[in-house]
């Protein structure tokens, strides 16, 4: 099977991280996401990258009746989503990889690079990317004196 509807916890976990961030973020270091994203949050969020999902395993299974589209049994995505918040939250590299599978599951049909989803998803990575441990520390453009810096004994 190629392609199918992620979880609804899955979801949830990506929904719960876009909003609050990664866990074992600095608690100095602001999650800075929903600075990026116009509303909406958390439900037509998580209703947003359902539908996306959906779509895309349709376009790749055009003739599965909806509640029988390939993923959890519960065929959750044929009622209204309403967030709810799971028990933790996602490393930066858990929600890495669930967002790696989320856009795997959602990118098989033509619309997915003009959809609002992709977008977001681009934003997401870019946020988890800003909060990895020491990137903003890092230098954008190495010199000779970033080098030299480097390798100076601690």
């Amino acid at each position: 099977m190629s392609a199918f509807v992620v979880d609804r916890v899955h979801i949830d976990l990506l929904v719960r991280t876009a909003l609050e961030g990664p866990s074992f973020q600095p608690a100095n270091e602001r999650w800075n996401l929903r600075e990026y994203i116009d509303r909406p949050w958390p439900d037509e969020l998580g209703q947003l990258l359902i539908a996306e999902n959906v779509a895309s395993v349709r376009h790749r299974y055009p003739n599965d009746p909806d509640h029988n589209l390939p993923g959890p049994i519960d065929a959750y995505w044929q009622d209204p989503y309403t967030y709810t918040a799971p028990p933790f939250r996602l490393t930066i590299a858990e929600a890495f990889k669930a967002l790696a599978c989320y856009e795997y599951q959602a990118c098989k049909h033509p619309g997915w690079e003009d959809s609002r989803a992709y977008k977001i998803c681009r934003e997401f990575r870019s946020a988890l990317i800003d909060a990895l441990p020491g990137y903003r520390e890092a230098p954008w453009e190495w010199t000779v004196a970033d080098v030299l810096k480097a390798c100076e004994p601690a």
